[in-house]
């Protein structure tokens, strides 16, 4: 409700005000749209803990995937300690 608004009285919106609201919300949903759950991840892991950090991660995720997938055919280039 609008501060200015006195109890009773409608608020008047004109057409282009929705409109411009309307475009912005689409545009924010774009954005939105563009940051992926991994880019998120990674966003939140560099800005906390940089790039070692990141490479803590993917060795963490890595090992993970060893133990809970249990592939039985990796080549054997494949390491968890892999750069």
């Amino acid at each position: 409700r609008d501060s200015r608004e006195t109890p009773g009285e409608e608020l008047s919106v004109t057409d282009e005000e929705i409109e411009t609201v309307l475009a912005q919300e689409s545009a924010k949903k774009r954005m939105d749209k563009r940051r992926t759950h991994g880019y998120l991840v990674v966003s939140q892991i560099l800005a906390k803990e940089g790039g070692r950090g990141l490479f803590e991660f993917q060795k963490r995720w890595r090992k993970h995937f060893l133990e809970g997938m249990k592939p039985k055919f990796l080549s054997k280039h494949w390491s968890v300690d892999h750069s």
